[in-house]
């Protein structure tokens, strides 16, 4: 019985399967839902990725982000006359990109006005430059004898060293923002 469901499912997202922007986002939607309804642990594939990968000719990976393209998209509702305008003007990928860089639902019009002559690259470049007030995080491992000599450089910053075992340290950003000023 689930065998037959998940043939089903599958042989849908098989013929969605092609290169135009509404079937990629028809395509894309049955795979965010067909990845929603089934468990794929109890399926002869046992994992998503698998199943892209066996029956769809495409990498998990790109399973995946097709899901997140669909998500960025779908979070605005648009209609499908809008959807259908939109899709017409940008290509799946595209549309995504600025529905990820968007706030708020835009009228159909004025995202078209706006991005169609840009090219994605140039959509990224515009939103990261106002957006500089991001911050990055640092992972940053080291041998115990260089762990210690940075902790005291911080702790002279003002970090602060924790006073239990299971604690963290406090004020390490700031420390590391001091330190850096001082440079």
């Amino acid at each position: 019985m689930k065998n037959t469901i998940v043939s089903k499912e599958i042989a849908k997202l098989k013929e969605l399967r092609v290169n135009k922007s509404s079937a990629m986002f028809l395509f894309a939607k049955e795979l965010y839902e067909v990845n929603k309804m089934i468990n794929w642990r109890h399926t002869i594939y046992k994992s998503f990725a698998n199943m892209c990968e066996k029956e769809l000719q495409m990498t998990g990976h790109n399973g995946h982000n097709l899901i997140y393209n669909y998500k960025n998209i779908r979070k605005f509702n648009y209609t499908i006359k809008e959807l259908n305008q939109l899709l017409g003007a940008f290509s799946f990928s595209k549309l995504s990109i600025i529905c990820m860089y968007t706030s708020r639902k835009t009228a159909v019009n004025t995202l078209i006005k706006k991005y169609s002559k840009m090219s994605v690259d140039a959509i990224k470049a515009m939103h990261s430059v106002s957006s500089r007030n991001e911050e990055t995080a640092f992972l940053v491992s080291l041998p115990e004898p260089y762990a210690i000599k940075w902790e005291s450089i911080l702790m002279a910053h003002g970090m602060s060293k924790p006073t239990r075992a299971n604690s963290r340290r406090k004020g390490v950003r700031e420390a590391y923002m001091n330190l850096i000023d001082t440079l």
